[in-house]
């Protein structure tokens, strides 16, 4: 008797307690308006670190599930929760062409996002971007790393626009995308040019180069889709996924670099 087993997924432990919440929200646990626990609290019922609870709050802000309250607290978000929760399901399977559409909904999302950022980017912010920059171009970094690099990246750009409807959408896009990028993770370390579209999108946003930014992460999205697409279904759908710049209506010349326009 042949007995097989599935790969175990690892998880890392802010993402572990981030699923915990949602869980709680999904069953009714804890409801629009709700107060969470203290972070010392939270750290003696999970025993974690401070550092995870702060991460998985943080990503769940950036959803729009949390609301942080300076002096108060983190409180679960009165809006959009409901449908939020139910969209966010971690073991979510998803068909080819359920792939092809997101990334075609997420692709002018992203490229907004980075243009909103270019002109409300922060010292602070503008430091976190090149933090996940050096992360993701680390020679030693494990694929997770650079997984989790990229992601901080693009999730920091959606939280500097400022737009709350946009970081809803993003987030959303990307919790339905997850276990599908992260069963493909390998792809990461085949791309090693991304960190150089990730150095030159921040160079832009820092700059504050609104058209720039949208030129450079247009690109960036599309040198980027064939690997999260795969192979074989790159060539089975490639005739029904049109390129960045026709979602957009958009000619070529006009995702040029500013250096490399005539």
């Amino acid at each position: 008797m042949n007995v097989t087993f599935d790969p175990v997924e690892r998880i890392t432990v802010s993402e572990e307690i981030a699923k915990k919440v949602l869980e709680m929200i999904n069953t009714g646990m804890l409801k629009p308006g709700d107060k969470l626990p203290s972070e010392r609290d939270l750290m003696d019922q999970l025993r974690v670190s401070r550092s995870s609870i702060r991460e998985a709050l943080r990503s769940l802000s950036l959803m729009g599930l949390l609301e942080t309250r300076p002096g108060d607290g983190t409180y679960v978000g009165d809006h959009l929760v409901g449908f939020l929760a139910g969209q966010l399901e971690w073991s979510q399977l998803l068909s080819k062409r359920d792939i092809v559409e997101l990334l075609e909904v997420r692709d002018p999302l992203e490229i907004q996002a980075a243009g909103l950022a270019a002109q409300r980017s922060t010292p602070a912010t503008i430091a976190t971007l090149r933090e996940a920059v050096a992360a993701y171009r680390n020679p030693n970094a494990s694929v997770e790393a650079r997984f989790d690099a990229d992601m901080l990246l693009h999730n920091t750009i959606a939280a500097m626009s400022g737009n709350r409807l946009l970081i809803y959408l993003l987030s959303v896009i990307r919790e339905s995308l997850r276990e599908y990028v992260l069963e493909n993770r390998m792809r990461f370390s085949i791309r090693t040019s991304a960190g150089d579209d990730h150095q030159r999108l921040v160079e832009a946003i820092q700059a504050g180069d609104e058209l720039r930014a949208r030129a450079v992460m247009a690109q960036h999205l599309q040198a980027h889709r064939p690997l999260q697409l795969g192979s074989a279904t790159q060539e089975a759908l490639k005739k029904d996924i049109p390129p960045t710049h026709e979602v957009l209506g958009i000619s070529p010349p006009q995702l040029r670099y500013p250096k490399e326009a005539e």
